[in-house]
């Protein structure tokens, strides 16, 4: 009975504080930048899976090396993955704000000048942001384990759940995200130019940060 609340004590927190984890400064900036002009639900619950997809397959990925074959990955490309975030960030705010630009200049929706870049195949876009974002966030993730978890298989399923937990709360955050702007976009236009500049300088500023630590 014990071990049984042990491991369902374990699986909890995992799946807990990967839901927190999903709710990162950067995460939501990279996210809100990515997907949040849409203005569709679906497409913004498809833009954050996407994300989640990339950041736990990797964290799974790195855990079964570390815990199972004690290989972890080079500090230097932790590094470089840290670094890769910030500039990440930045050209994506960057791109955000060019196309409201692009939008107030035109007159044309947002969801117009989305159809475009999407044909382009930016759709792809958020799986390989979170692949940045997982392995710059796989070394302390991994150290925890290491210190605290002496079974592999624990320590594994720990992981398993951590990245389900950060799908769940991207993927609601994502829905949200969409389902207001939305309204906004229908209901108050200028509002939505508004929250559109904030999410861009938002990335941005998250991205400069990154850089500059």
């Amino acid at each position: 009975m014990g071990t049984e609340l042990t491991v369902f004590g374990v699986l909890s927190l995992g799946l807990g504080l990967g839901v927190l984890h999903a709710f990162d400064l950067d995460h939501l900036a990279a996210v809100s930048s990515l997907s949040a002009r849409e203005g569709s639900w679906k497409r913004g619950v498809h833009y954050s899976f996407l994300w989640s997809l990339g950041h736990g397959g990797v964290l799974v990925i790195v855990g079964v090396f570390s815990l199972l074959l004690q290989m972890t990955l080079p500090e230097s490309i932790v590094v470089l993955a840290e670094q890769a975030v910030g500039i990440i960030l930045i050209v994506a705010g960057s791109l955000m704000l060019w196309r409201l630009l692009l939008t107030l200049r035109t007159k044309k929706s947002v969801s117009d000048t989305t159809v475009v870049t999407d044909k382009n195949g930016a759709g792809s876009a958020p799986l390989l942001v979170g692949v940045v974002h997982g392995v710059a966030g796989s070394g302390p993730l991994i150290a925890m384990l290491a210190v605290t978890l002496y079974e592999p298989a624990m320590a594994l399923a720990y992981v398993v759940t951590f990245s389900v937990g950060a799908l769940l709360g991207m993927v609601t955050f994502g829905q949200l995200l969409c389902s207001g702007q939305r309204f906004l976009l229908d209901a108050y236009p200028a509002l939505n130019h508004c929250v559109q500049l904030s999410l861009g300088c938002f990335a941005v500023g998250i991205g400069a940060v990154w850089l500059a630590h």
